[in-house]
């Protein structure tokens, strides 16, 4: 946090990295996508969400809607800021 920027959500440093460098190639994305592509090994969905929201928070990325799928709770998208 040397920058002076505040992670509200705590999330780390890795994780905002790997959201960041996923959302430069595939834009619209869930965050149960997101995990799947750059944090496979984390079971909880929630890291990827802390990451996004922090991200959101600091003007790097926002919130596009929700998607759902027959059969499953809807799930927010996200994409890069300026794309």
């Amino acid at each position: 946090m040397g920058s002076g920027v505040q992670w509200p959500y705590n999330s780390t440093g890795r994780a905002r990295r790997l959201v960041l460098l996923a959302l430069g190639v595939v834009k619209v994305v869930t965050a149960e996508q997101l995990r799947q592509l750059v944090l496979p090994g984390t079971a909880d969905l929630q890291t990827v969400r802390n990451a996004c929201k922090d991200l959101r928070h600091a003007g790097l990325m926002e919130s596009v809607g929700r998607t759902s799928s027959p059969g499953r709770t809807a799930g927010r998208c996200g994409r890069i800021c300026g794309t």
